[in-house]
């Protein structure tokens, strides 16, 4: 019809015009339309594609098990979203590979662009009977890097050694400062060989773990190891019978108490502490327990629990491990406590010889022998690092170090600085004197609500800050086997995983710029250890 009136003489000029201008209209529209419709299609797909990675991510980082994208109510769950779920085997295949890829990437520039790190690791056997190593580096938050198979290969110092160096040469080794790990002699030796080929490293045994074997120690005493044997044994018969732990657990809400019995763990330091305060706590429930008409325990178990010199033992045992306890619970963990080790260390040490000879389970050749274990265990933790960062902690500035401790401190500090390229006895001394921005009042009271980390970070000027991101190994021959290496062991890395998930049960499961103070980069680097 549009045809027809467009060539029809009879048809007004102006009905023709009409026609034109819309037939114009629509020839400019519908390109227009095409494209929108393909992009917002492409866009679509795009999307889809994204929240479908983001979904395996969340999967994949919290552990869900991923017969979760198999389960009917999940799946109708998902449908009514309009969002189809991937399917379990692209999920530990394609996007397991492509995640770790870029989390891998993400993890490992961010280590190359630090300035200072600290390598941490620990050994053990999994429930396969397998040797793994597991290695973290601290920026100073830990991040896992590596976790270690050692297949055939025995741990002798020379091996770990060799393992604990190529993963530092794969950040650069000037970079890293302190190795951290447990109190074993090969692990120990390793990092000694390792210092005397890069001096500028400091070992250190952990903290958190030197304090545990304290505890072991102190319970390697024949009194307190029989006592323990005792409890521990009373506690399970507890548990094991299935009417006194009713009847027990019946009383303890009548009593209004929520604390059950707990048995100690060797993988879980302290928890000998907290089995004798479960006792401590249920006293009155397992007296109440003991003397009940409708079911009488056995003779052993009655006479223990009425028995006043067994809740006098345990109210000692209590006393002379539970500081041993809190100095692991402080010195654990990710928190930025290396300031604080020296301080736990002599606390811990005045409270044990003060509690010592109020002990009467214990005789005196006994309390002789801890207080030898103490001196020999806290001698081993302590270390000239320790002091520099309690010197640093602007709370104490080093207030309680001896004349020695002071000049150890101050030697380490002038080593790492040389090792930085900074030049800091100066404002060392400074600091030390409170002369100058070191004399204002406000500095020190700035430190009483903040940690010593953010403290330093607010006299931090950036440009005293080494650039050591390019600090990397020049050797062409040593770069190159790293990379093979590490291509060897990605590829037999990305065949674990894929068998892992594979094979997996559906268990459920600011700088602010002032003074030009150079120091305090030392200061930096040493509080970016983690002491453990």
């Amino acid at each position: 019809m549009q045809q027809h009136l467009l060539t029809c003489f009879k048809c007004p000029q102006a009905v023709k015009k009409q026609i034109n201008d819309v037939n114009k209209s629509q020839s400019n529209l519908t390109p227009e339309s095409t494209t929108t419709s393909l992009n917002t299609e492409n866009t679509s797909t795009e999307n889809i594609r994204n929240l479908r990675e983001e979904f395996a991510k969340a999967l994949l980082i919290t552990g869900t098990p991923l017969a979760m994208v198999e389960h009917p109510l999940w799946v109708n769950f998902f449908e009514k979203l309009n969002f189809k779920l991937p399917n379990r085997k692209s999920i530990a295949t394609k996007y397991l590979e492509k995640i770790y890829k870029e989390m891998n990437k993400e993890i490992s520039d961010d280590l190359k662009a630090s300035n200072f790190l600290h390598l941490q690791c620990d050994g053990w056997t999994d429930v396969c009977n397998e040797g793994i190593i597991n290695f973290l580096i601290s920026k100073p938050e830990p991040v896992f890097i590596k976790s270690l198979n050692t297949l055939d290969n025995r741990h002798t110092s020379e091996y770990l050694s060799c393992e604990t160096e190529k993963v530092m040469k794969s950040y650069g080794v000037s970079k890293f400062v302190v190795l951290i790990g447990d109190n074993a002699r090969n692990v120990q030796k390793s990092f000694e060989m390792i210092k005397n080929k890069y001096p500028h490293i400091v070992p250190l045994n952990c903290a958190a773990h030197t304090m545990n074997l304290l505890c072991v120690d102190v319970i390697k005493a024949p009194e307190v190891k029989a006592f323990i044997d005792l409890a521990t044994d009373f506690i399970k018969n507890i548990k094991k019978s299935q009417i006194l732990s009713a009847l027990l657990s019946k009383i303890r809400k009548e009593k209004s108490s929520s604390q059950s019995l707990k048995l100690s763990c060797k993988t879980r330091w302290g928890s000998h502490v907290s089995a004798l305060k479960s006792l401590k706590i249920n006293k009155a429930a397992l007296q109440t327990l003991a003397v009940n008409e409708n079911l009488q325990p056995t003779p052993d178990i009655k006479s223990t629990l009425l028995d006043e010199d067994f809740w006098s033992m345990i109210e000692q045992s209590i006393s002379v491990l539970e500081p041993i306890a809190e100095s692991i619970f402080k010195l654990e963990g990710n928190e930025f406590n290396i300031h604080e080790v020296f301080m736990v260390l002599r606390n811990l040490k005045s409270k044990l010889e003060f509690v010592l000879p109020t002990i009467t389970m214990l005789d005196d050749e006994s309390k002789e022998n801890i207080k030898t274990y103490i001196e020999r265990r806290v001698k081993q933790c302590k270390k000239p690092i320790h002091y520099a960062a309690y010197m640093f902690d602007p709370k104490a500035a080093g207030i309680e170090l001896n004349q020695e401790e002071e000049t150890e401190a101050m030697e380490l500090i002038y080593n790492l600085a040389e090792h930085c390229n900074i030049d800091c006895l100066a404002d060392l001394a400074k600091y030390k004197a409170k002369e100058g921005l070191w004399s204002k009042p406000f500095t020190w009271k700035a430190a009483e609500k903040v940690n010593p980390i953010l403290w330093w970070n607010m006299w931090l000027n950036e440009d005293t800050v080494p650039d050591r991101s390019d600090m990397e190994d020049t050797d062409d021959d040593m770069l190159h086997d790293a990379a093979m290496e590490g291509q060897i062991q990605e590829d037999m890395e990305s065949s674990l995983r894929e068998d892992i998930w594979n094979d997996m049960e559906p268990v459920a499961s600011t700088s602010r710029q002032t003074n030009h103070i150079e120091f305090v980069n030392i200061s930096e680097c040493l509080y970016d250890t983690d002491s453990d």
